[in-house]
């Protein structure tokens, strides 16, 4: 990917979890010098673990991280940009996922964020107690976050001439598939 493109939609994706407020409750993240089991939050009132975490005032209640069988090749960030569309899915090695997806176009200007719950096995994806927020207004404004029911996708890892990929389907992969691509850390 183009580093320019990756700055920016890096920043889109940035200013739209810094609009939802709390897009990483209950998720920990990871930089090249911290651990993996430390936990954040915008609103700084997650626990270590995610355990008890709460919304910044909002009243729902994180997922709860109790781990999963994880694919640790799965584990962090994953994008694809295209068409308007760009979406980054980061997956946690504490059993939660978060996922922000931008459309920007004549059609829709919309931001959406998802997080929850998930387990992989046997080449499947299983994402659970899923919460979902959508903006219609370019991060300005962010509906309550919502429960959305759970889904499960079969998925794929792999490398070619382009570098690390992920491919996930609710309806199996094919060659047309479209590939998420490892984003840096």
């Amino acid at each position: 990917m183009n580093p320019k493109k990756l700055v920016l939609f890096t920043v889109a994706i940035a200013a739209s979890a810094a609009a939802a407020g709390t897009a990483t409750i209950g998720c920990s993240s990871t930089t090249s010098n911290e651990s993996a089991t430390n936990s954040r939050s915008d609103a700084g009132n997650a626990t270590e673990g995610g355990d008890g975490a709460t919304e910044g005032g909002d009243g729902a209640t994180a997922p709860p991280t109790t781990p999963g069988a994880i694919d640790p090749q799965l584990v962090g960030s994953w994008s694809l940009v295209g068409g308007g569309v760009s979406i980054i899915t980061h997956y946690y090695d504490n059993s939660t996922w978060l996922t922000v997806v931008v459309v920007r176009g004549t059609i829709a200007n919309s931001d959406r964020t998802m997080k929850g719950s998930y387990r992989a096995e046997s080449g499947r994806i299983f994402y659970s107690d899923v919460l979902s927020q959508t903006s219609n207004d370019r991060g300005e404004t962010w509906s309550d976050w919502a429960s959305t029911p759970g889904w499960e996708e079969q998925y794929v890892l792999g490398t070619d001439e382009d570098g690390e990929y992920l491919m996930a389907s609710e309806d199996g992969i094919t060659e047309d598939t479209a590939k998420y691509r490892r984003s840096p850390e």
